[in-house]
């Protein structure tokens, strides 16, 4: 006959193996990719296809290599270098069907510089270096034809200024500086048109977090990562949240806790441990990517107490499909002549709150989706609808009634 203890022997293993094959059917490791393990991979995505250049390798080498991920055949190819330096703690992010890099260090101090990506012509083209000093791991940033650059150090300490490069004119402009501690190496994304900027490392390691309003060019502190500071992990946005992933705690260590995965929803300002990278210890400076709604995790250095070497391991997590997105293009105007079938909606823009009126003939249930697709608000429709969006985030939306659809903007 069994005894207790083997009764809760028994229960604990099962659970104990239940929960690795959980996380196991969450997170699968593909190929590594075909050159050298590093920290610091500048990576970013463009339709079905992602890149990863630069970065430092286990030698100290920095690196300018240029890889080409084809989430179609799942393989890799080697492109021709990046022209520019070769460089490590850089920055990269993609915006308008081109990437764009910059920053960071190479053999002889920190850089500036800033160079753009064209995937339809393969080809790579200097734009105007930020008037702002060169520094290693800033903020970067892009949303609505602007790139976002602050914070991050170089040799003589941290910084909290904020700049805005403007795409479409090639110029930089000072922009109100980071409320927060000066820092570097910080988690940032952005959802629609709102930046998120936080946590990092300047005289300590921090957990606070911050949204930047480009419109109105003023900052807002929010609440706290739910967990000790952190820094120089990897992050980005999907859909109408942001994530962030992996790097060390407030001892400056990965050896302590695993690569955890946080979500960040800006409707209720909180966040949502999701299943950690299952590579034992945290790493530091990793990178990722996202094509479709398929995330990818790599390389990075790993904790000292696992041999601290570099990876150039790739990890992937499904994400929730994305609902198709709306026809953006549909004029704000009403086009159905069938006059029991109007709508109408005001103010638009609106400061958060929103009037809908129907016919009293032709009454049909409300769907608001966001920009990208995802339905944000479902409502049964009456003759004057009030719809609630001061805790949504700023920019395009798609309202939705019976059949008829029409643009908004929330400011």
């Amino acid at each position: 006959m069994l005894t207790m203890m083997n009764h809760l022997l028994i229960i604990t293993t099962f659970i104990c193996c239940f929960a690795v094959e959980v996380q196991a059917q969450v997170w699968t490791q593909e190929a590594d990719y075909p050159s050298d393990p590093r920290h610091h991979p500048i990576c970013f995505s463009i339709d079905n296809y992602a890149y990863l250049t630069t970065g430092v390798t286990d030698q100290s080498t920095v690196l300018n290599d240029f890889l080409r991920f084809d989430k179609t055949t799942e393989t890799w190819e080697t492109l021709t270098d990046f022209p520019g330096s070769v460089r490590g703690f850089g920055v990269g992010t993609q915006l308008d069907g081109k990437g764009y890099i910059g920053f960071g260090v190479n053999g002889l101090g920190q850089l500036n510089d800033l160079w753009e990506y064209d995937p339809a012509t393969e080809a790579w083209t200097e734009l105007a270096s930020c008037p702002c000093d060169a520094r290693a791991h800033p903020a970067f940033v892009a949303t609505n034809g602007k790139i976002f650059v602050g914070l991050g150090n170089n040799d003589t300490g941290n910084y909290d200024d904020w700049w805005e490069y403007d795409v479409a004119t090639d110029t930089w402009a000072q922009k109100p500086d980071f409320p927060g501690i000066q820092r570097h190496h910080p988690y940032y994304f952005a959802i629609g048109d709102t930046v998120y900027v936080g946590m990092g490392h300047g005289p300590a390691i921090y957990n606070d977090w911050y949204r930047y309003f480009p419109v109105t060019e003023t900052w807002t502190q929010l609440g706290d990562l739910p967990d000790q500071g952190r820094v120089a992990g990897t992050h980005f946005s999907y859909g109408n949240k942001g994530y962030v992933m992996a790097g060390q705690d407030e001892s400056h260590s990965n050896n302590n806790f695993d690569a955890e995965f946080w979500e960040y929803d800006p409707t209720d300002d909180s966040w949502v441990q999701l299943p950690s990278v299952p590579l034992g210890k945290s790493r530091w400076a990793p990178g990722c990517f996202v094509l479709d709604s398929s995330l990818y995790f790599t390389s990075g250095e790993r904790a000292p107490n696992e041999g601290g070497l570099n990876g150039n391991d790739v990890w992937h997590y499904q994400l929730p499909s994305l609902l198709p997105p709306p026809d953006t293009t549909i004029s704000s105007t009403i086009t159905n002549i069938n006059t029991e079938k109007q709508f109408l909606l005001y103010p638009n823009p609106t400061n958060g709150m929103l009037t809908v009126t129907q016919n009293l003939n032709a009454i049909e249930d409300i769907v608001v989706y966001n920009i990208q697709g995802q339905r944000i608000v479902e409502e049964r429709g009456s003759q004057l609808t009030r719809l609630n969006f001061i805790n949504q985030p700023k920019g395009l939306y798609i309202i939705q009634v019976g059949a008829q659809r029409k643009k908004f903007v929330v400011e």
